[in-house]
């Protein structure tokens, strides 16, 4: 899914949240595209986290899981897509209505996608709203 499709010029936004199959594309080194590299720092609990600097006034942050439709077993079989499907409907901190006011109101957009190997959870907002993201963000993964 595109990050960028819920920020649009009129200030308002969209809550998209799916459960697709999610497919990955490699490309060139990054100096090969004039961009600056990404620096993956692993903190003291073992989460990896990944940052790029950005000249923009938009920022993408996400939680990957390394876990999908692959991890299933034949009795979890579409627990990947549930998870998925749970996710619209907020969590213990954010009731469904609180959760899209709150991104609506940022001029954010949301996206979760469950796929084979991993599943992902995403926002696109303004840089000055990134800590507000990734709170409901770990909200998400952490307090479904």
């Amino acid at each position: 899914g595109s990050l960028g499709r819920g920020l649009r010029a009129s200030g308002r936004s969209s809550l998209v949240l799916s459960c697709r199959a999610v497919g990955s594309q490699t490309l060139a080194e990054p100096m090969a595209w004039n961009q600056p590299p990404v620096v993956v720092t692993t903190l003291p609990s073992g989460v990896r986290v990944a940052t790029k600097e950005t000249f923009g006034e938009v920022a993408s942050v996400g939680i990957f899981l390394n876990a999908g439709v692959r991890d299933e077993t034949k009795e979890s079989a579409g627990a990947a897509y549930l998870v998925g499907q749970l996710a619209q409907s907020g969590t213990a901190k954010r009731p469904k209505a609180k959760l899209y006011a709150e991104v609506e109101g940022m001029g954010a957009s949301l996206n979760v996608e469950c796929g084979r190997e991993q599943s992902s959870y995403t926002m696109s907002l303004f840089k000055t709203d990134l800590k507000q993201g990734m709170d409901i963000l770990s909200d998400l993964v952490t307090q479904p």
